[in-house]
């Protein structure tokens, strides 16, 4: 049934990896070092693999699998994850940013004391 599809998040899930599976021969493809010995595969390579979108459709279907999941016991793993993996991120990118901040200070701190002394940089 396909309303029963459209709640698996285990088939949104499973549809993503084939995202990522056909994303990869995509590029293999479009490299030139593509090894794939199915006839009718390679050809949907040739005609799709500059246009296809398999990034958008892998986001599109982890989007899928959360909001299916959101709520029942399953998710609770997941969230949890997320949650963990976007608290590091934060951190790393806040951390970045501290640096670049202090780096320009210091940088611009260099420029006055060299106007100052005449040097000019």
């Amino acid at each position: 049934n396909q309303d029963e599809c459209k709640c698996s998040f285990k088939l949104w899930l499973l549809y993503a990896d084939l995202m990522l599976r056909i994303g990869h021969e995509c590029t293999q493809w479009n490299k030139g070092t593509e090894t794939n010995d199915n006839y009718m595969f390679n050809r949907w390579l040739r005609k799709y693999s500059a246009t296809f979108d398999w990034k958008g459709r892998r986001l599109e279907a982890l989007c899928l699998a959360l909001e299916t999941a959101a709520g029942s016991r399953s998710c609770t793993h997941l969230l949890n994850w997320t949650k963990g993996k976007a608290l590091n991120v934060e951190s790393v990118v806040m951390s970045v940013c501290d640096i670049d901040e202090q780096g320009r200070t210091q940088e611009g701190d260099i420029q006055k004391e060299e106007s100052l002394s005449g040097r000019g940089g």
